[in-house]
């Protein structure tokens, strides 16, 4: 005994001194990286709170037996945060807060009996149904990519919940064509009701109203657009609906977005009795003109034009009119006339075209010169009259046919170049048809000028 006390005393002369450490204390409890704790703890289960600017995917914090707040990701600014399932969490765990847009696996939400804070920012929770089951939560803020088009009635399960903000645009806007009905991605709020964007009216450029900006059938769950848009749709609600399983909501916000993409029709779409028609004379050389043939009130609404030779586009022949050639002999012509506009819309948008083909002529052929024929006569009974075609040099193998008529009728048998008079024509008009016809040839007449027979 005695030498035990002399130790002691030794001892503390040495401390004194400065000739003998003191005993060190415990160990601090080792941290998972990126964390960091509210004090120094000797043990995880002593750990009340902790603050991760990130975490490995695997990690376990189910030995933080007395943690009550966890915060993942940085406080503001962009995520960084990699991890993309939620740790392994603790059932001591009342507040939790996460920022990271990456993550996709949100089991660790169940068994968490305490929890009274939650928010989730930069990823979407898609079981909401998990995170009704917390009966004790009072705060929930979500914030993510995903919750438009959710339904967000299971939320209405939280008896005790006081706050409640969702926030968040999809990250892909609808792609629609205007009048067109399009399955609708339009999702319910706490009270199972669909959340509808605001639904202005539609002006014509002549500044009548013509419809909202779009319909929607909940009984088909489709949406149409009336036009084209790039607009961005949003819901908001800042008022706590009145829900008898959550009487204790107060402070409410819901804001969700999502860019639209309705792609416009061209006007002439929506005049297709407008129909696009040919003139000129289908010969070599003359000028073809594509126009749209219309009532009162309509217009041209073609603005692209393609003539095409047998069905092939013709090279440069984009214009409303086009020459024929010798090279279209032969051949179908035909011209396709595009409207690739939208009067309504104002803002840049996706149009889509329309157009109408048509036909000019099946086959373009040779044409004949033409001459009007024309006959000499004595005037008198019995004379013969011969008609005649002055200046004109029918090609070889041209297959010529004549028709005499008296007062504009056929005379019958008077199918000759010749023709003999007789008293029935004294007193009427006498004149003579005479057409033309070959292969390659369009088949061409003309008719002389009359003469009235007297004697």
């Amino acid at each position: 005994m005695k030498h035990k006390t002399l130790y002691a005393a030794a001892a503390a002369l040495a401390a004194a001194a400065g000739l003998l450490t003191a005993t060190p204390s415990l160990a601090a409890v080792s941290l998972p990286a990126g964390c960091t704790a509210d004090g120094a703890y000797a043990q995880a289960s002593e750990v009340f709170s902790l603050s991760c600017t990130n975490l490995a995917d695997g990690t376990d914090l189910t030995s933080y037996t007395a943690l009550g707040s966890l915060s993942i990701g940085p406080m503001n600014g962009p995520s960084t945060v990699t991890l993309t399932r939620l740790p392994a969490l603790p059932a001591s765990l009342t507040h939790l807060t996460v920022t990271g847009n990456r993550i996709t696996n949100f089991d660790s939400l169940t068994g968490l009996p305490n929890l009274q804070w939650l928010s989730m920012t930069g990823s979407t929770v898609t079981n909401l149904p998990a995170i009704a089951a917390h009966k004790t939560l009072t705060g929930l803020m979500l914030n993510g990519p995903g919750y438009w088009g959710m339904n967000l009635s299971p939320l209405a399960q939280l008896p005790n919940l006081e706050l409640l903000t969702i926030t968040g645009t999809a990250p892909k806007p609808l792609s629609a064509v205007e009048g067109v009905w399009t399955t609708a991605d339009f999702g319910r709020g706490l009270d199972g009701q669909y959340l509808l964007p605001a639904n202005s009216n539609v002006l014509n450029e002549a500044g009548k109203v013509i419809g909202k900006e779009y319909q929607f059938d909940a009984a088909i769950r489709k949406v149409r657009f009336t036009v084209g848009s790039m607009q961005m749709q949003s819901v908001r609600q800042n008022i706590a609906p009145k829900i008898a399983s959550m009487p204790k909501l107060t402070q409410y916000n819901l804001w969700l977005g999502r860019q639209l993409d309705v792609a416009a029709q061209a006007e002439w779409t929506h005049e297709k009795t407008n129909v696009l028609v040919v003139s000129g004379a289908l010969k070599v050389g003359s000028v073809l003109t594509a126009h749209n043939k219309y009532g009162s009130g309509l217009r041209d609404y073609a603005d692209k034009f393609q003539w095409k030779r047998a069905g092939r586009n013709i090279s440069g022949a984009t214009g409303k009119t086009y020459r024929l050639a010798a090279a279209d002999l032969g051949h179908a012509i035909s011209v396709t006339g595009t409207d690739t506009r939208d009067i309504i819309s104002m803002l840049p948008i996706r149009i889509i075209p329309y157009s109408q083909t048509v036909t000019a002529t099946p086959k373009l052929l040779n044409s004949f010169t033409y001459t009007r024929p024309s006959f000499y006569y004595t005037g008198q009974a019995g004379r013969d009259l011969t008609a005649r075609i002055k200046a004109v040099r029918l090609p070889a193998g041209t297959r010529v046919t004549y028709q005499w008529k008296r007062n504009g009728a056929p005379i019958r048998g008077a199918i000759w170049s010749t023709y003999r008079l007789t008293s029935a024509d004294r007193g009427k008009i006498l004149t003579v048809t005479s057409a033309w016809s070959r292969t390659g040839y369009y088949t061409a007449s003309g008719t002389s000028n009359g003469s009235l027979l007297y004697w």
